[in-house]
């Protein structure tokens, strides 16, 4: 309805329709009919002149009106209208008198008060008449308002409700669903406007719809009628980018609709929580100590995973309280801690507890009470395990202690002090030994120590702070005067705590001083001995490998001189070539000496009776600027010793001593004395080969010439060494060798200008002395005949050596080595009367050979062959059997003699230790 006005024709059917019908159709009924009609209609009929005043009204329209029918027809239509009514009640006759009819809806007040709305339609009937439907349309006009106003609630809560809400209708017999109306949420929610959605359906608004369960969603509520919850996630271009919560349900009508929220920040936050939950479970379960939270009344609402494992707690403790979970005595004293913490806010306590496993550990609690928003209080708890560190104090305090015995027994002054330079530790040596005390703790050294001193450590200190480690040789001197060396050691100790500490110790290193002197001496002698040794090695393997050369010359001398007749002129030639090998023969010997390997023949000797055999030759043999003094004592100890070889160390001394004196006068003095030698005196020596102490007899030989510097100290025994211009043989180096093969010690003592002091000490002996050991001439003819095997590896050797004694009629069997020779000797032993066998031979040396040899015939004879000294050699075959030695180089006449010894004596087996 329009304006308050409504044309009948477009209500076919109604009142007022029907009332047209009446009048307009049928007008040719009687006028009785017609008021009969009117007056009996259900409806409200007056009949009123142009002017507004009733001419007639029926009972309807008076108690409509809620008045008589007496005081309508005298007041007219105004009578009770409101005034819009009014307003409206003329209009309506305006329209009549102008268009000859009208229809308005006109409010009125009843005399009780109440008010109305009434429809009324109006017909011109003639005249200035017309006469008028009237319809009480309150209740409809309530009922519209009402309608009005619940749609108008209905939209303001469509649109101001935060959820999204859309309605939908279904179409391909509910397949698939097409958008009806949504709310502005859903513009926030989906994105989407409603002009570009309303129509459309969902699947070509949302394709992904179909992949999210939705749409069947949407299809069983439409089916069924059933409303469903339906959570789910939503995406953009194929990405999940939030949760959405569905709810959906069916109207009357049909339609379906859906109500939905954003839940991605509710979700987000849930997920935040729950991981921050188990951040807080993961944490608190790796924590290294026992943590539970309690409610306000007493019960556990959290225990982490150290307290079930090391207390036997489990999930059952959770709603518990102490008492139910601990004995009585633990218990009560459990709820006591708990109350305190939660009067006082916070408590700590130490307690010693008997894990899950039975073991006694000792727990540092800490209880504290937790107030939230709520108003209501937890009790919070964390039981550190303390037994290590417990442990850890006790073993400090143990520290400190064997700290402190350890610097008190040190042998040297120890002390610490801080980065200033104050003294926080004496220790007893320090304090003892330096005449200090604890007064000193808290000041710096220059405040304890006068003078440049206390300021040069006190430098020092800084020093060691800037720099490191600091390391200073101090002399001081003792109580009694005496001169002390000190080695101080200053360090920098850092602390944890990023402070450092300034740590010294200062030992007297006195005697190591001296030692380390002493010891540097040892080793400069035992470097020129091991020297000395490596010369020796090298003139003995020349003096080895020259011999035999000798050995050739030699023997084919003597094999010459037997061819020629006595009258030749070329036998004193022949003699001069003798000579010359014999001299080549002693350089060889001098050599052997050197290296300690010569030839010895040792007796008891008197060393006094062989330099007064010398004198006359020692007298000739020095400078005429020399004058030699002897000093001879009495009662010598002998030595055991070779004489020829005492004699040539005596001369080759002498001869040292007055070259020393050839350009100015001097003195020679010779000595002689024993004394008793500790071990300590003979490591100073140049030879010592670790000699025992005991009682030597030592000969000095000094000269006041120009003495030594520590140059040609350092090569003194050098083969063929001199500070003349041209070297003049073995000399010195043959005394070292001559002290070496008899196990003597040497000492020299020398200096620039002022002479040089030989002394050579032998271990004396016991015994009455014995005469030198001359070799006499013995009757060499008569030998009985045989077979020798001559083995050496040297051709010339086993040449010459054949021919000797095949001129002496021996038959001679030759080898070139150890096992071409047994080889022999096994298939001739029985024919073999004597084996010369030379010792170094390669493949199987003479040891070796001779060793097999005695397997194969237990009495063979052996005469070993070298250039070394027959002592060294022998005493390997002591008690073997070894018939006899010859040195090389031999002449025929020394090899005749030693086979005299050998086969000329009696033919029996020779007796060893093997034999028993």
């Amino acid at each position: 309805m329009s304006d308050h006005t409504k044309n009948s024709k477009e209500k076919p059917g109604s009142e007022t329709g029907t009332l047209r019908d009446i009048l307009e159709i049928n007008p040719m009924n009687t006028e009785q009919e017609f008021e009969k009609y009117i007056s009996e209609a259900p409806y409200g009929i007056f009949i009123s002149n142009s002017e507004g005043k009733y001419l007639w009204i029926n009972d309807i329209a008076c108690k409509m009106m809620g008045r008589s029918k007496e005081q309508l027809l005298k007041s007219g239509i105004g009578t009770g209208l409101l005034p819009e009514g009014k307003e409206h009640s003329r209009m309506l006759l305006s329209e009549v008198r102008e268009q000859g009819r009208a229809e308005r809806e006109i409010s009125f007040e009843r005399t009780d008060g109440s008010s109305g709305t009434w429809l009324i339609n109006a017909v011109k009937l003639g005249g200035d008449r017309f006469m008028a439907y009237c319809m009480d349309i309150t209740e409809q006009k309530r009922t519209e308002r009402a309608l009005l106003e619940s749609e108008a609630r209905y939209r303001a809560l469509f649109g101001g409700i935060r959820s999204g809400v859309a309605v939908y209708k279904a179409v391909d017999e509910g397949d698939d669903f097409e958008y009806v109306d949504f709310n502005p949420s859903v513009n926030r929610v989906e994105n989407i406007e409603w002009k570009d959605v309303i129509g459309k359906r969902v699947t070509e608004v949302f394709p992904a719809v179909k992949n999210l369960g939705l749409l069947d969603v949407f299809r069983r509520v439409y089916r069924t009628g059933v409303p469903e919850h339906h959570p789910v996630t939503f995406q953009h271009g194929g990405v999940m980018t939030g949760w959405r919560d569905n709810y959906v349900y069916r109207l009357p009508s049909g339609e379906i609709v859906s109500i939905y929220d954003d839940i991605t920040d509710r979700k987000l936050a849930e997920i935040a929580l729950r991981e921050s939950e188990e951040n807080f479970h993961t944490f608190m379960d790796n924590l290294p100590a026992a943590v539970f939270l309690k409610d306000s009344e007493g019960k556990y609402i959290f225990i982490n995973r150290y307290m079930r494992e090391v207390f036997g707690a489990d999930e059952k403790w959770l709603g518990r309280s102490t008492q139910e979970c601990y004995p009585e005595t633990t218990a009560n004293l459990l709820v006591s801690d708990d109350m305190k913490a939660v009067q006082e806010g916070y408590a700590v306590y130490i307690r010693k507890v008997v894990d899950a496993r039975g073991n006694e550990r000792f727990f540092e609690t800490h209880k504290f009470r937790i107030s939230k928003e709520e108003g209501k209080e937890l009790l919070g708890g964390i039981a550190l395990d303390i037994s290590e560190k417990l442990k850890a104090r006790l073993d400090l305090e143990e520290s400190e202690e064997c700290f402190r015995a350890f610097m008190d027994f040190i042998p040297g002054a120890a002390f610490l002090k801080d980065a200033e330079g104050r003294y926080k530790h004496l220790n007893r040596y320090f304090r003892d030994n330096m005449n200090v005390d604890n007064s000193w703790i808290g000041k710096t050294s220059m405040e304890c120590i006068p003078g440049d001193a206390g300021r040069q450590m006190f430098n020092d200190d800084k020093l060691v702070i800037r720099d490191g480690y600091l390391m200073r040789i101090e002399i001081v001197k003792d109580d009694l005067g005496n001169e002390r060396i000190f080695e101080a050691h200053k360090f920098p100790i850092p602390r944890k705590d990023g402070k450092i500490l300034i740590g010294a110790i200062a030992l007297d290193v006195t005697e190591k001083a001296h030692a380390e002197k002493d010891r540097k001496n040892l080793e400069a002698q035992i470097q020129h001995t091991q020297k000395l040794e490596s010369l020796g090695v090298l003139a003995g393997g020349i003096a080895h490998d020259f011999n035999n050369i000798l050995m050739a010359i030699l023997g084919y001398s003597d094999l010459a001189l037997l061819d020629l007749d006595p009258a030749s002129p070329a036998r004193p030639s022949i003699k001069e070539i003798e000579k010359a090998a014999r001299n080549a023969a002693d350089l060889a010997k001098q050599m052997l000496a050197y290296s300690g390997k010569g030839r010895f023949q040792l007796v008891k000797l008197d060393m006094n009776k062989i330099i007064r055999e010398m004198t006359h030759l020692l007298s000739i043999s020095i400078s005429k600027n020399a004058v030699i003094k002897y000093h001879l004592a009495e009662n010598l100890p002998p030595v055991e010793a070779d004489a020829a070889q005492m004699r040539q160390f005596i001369m080759n001394l002498i001869t040292n001593a007055s070259e020393a004196l050839e350009t100015t006068s001097g003195i020679i003095s010779l000595t002689t004395s024993a004394m008793e030698c500790d071990s300590d005196y003979l490591k100073t020596a140049y030879l010592n080969e670790d000699l025992p102490g005991g009682l030597f007899t030592y000969i000095e030989v000094a000269d006041t010439g120009c003495g030594m510097d520590e140059e040609a100290l350092s090569k003194l025994f050098d083969p063929f060494f001199t500070t003349k211009s041209t070297g003049r043989g073995l000399g010195l180096s043959a005394v070292l060798g001559i002290g070496r093969g008899h196990k003597g010690a040497l000492k020299v003592y020398t200096e620039p200008g002022k002479g040089t002091s030989f002394k050579i000490l032998f271990p004396a002996c016991t015994g009455e002395v014995s005469e030198s050991n001359q070799i006499d001439e013995e009757e060499i003819t008569n030998l009985p005949g045989g077979t020798i095997l001559l083995v050496d590896d040297e051709e010339s050797v086993r040449t010459v050596g054949k021919t000797m004694l095949e001129r002496k009629g021996f038959d001679v069997l030759t080898s070139v080595d150890g096992l071409h020779a047994l080889k022999i000797f096994k298939e001739r032993h029985d024919d073999i009367v004597c084996v010369i066998l030379d010792l170094t031979m390669p493949h199987l040396d003479g040891e070796e050979t001779f060793r097999e040899m005695r397997r194969i015939k237990k009495d063979v004879r052996v005469i070993l062959s070298s250039g070394y000294n027959e002592q060294d050699v022998t005493q390997k075959f002591v008690g073997k059997g070894l018939a006899g030695f010859i040195q090389k180089p031999y002449q025929l006449k020394d090899l005749l003699i030693k086979l005299k010894e050998v086969i000329g004596k009696t033919t029996d087996p020779v007796k060893t230790e093997d034999d028993g």
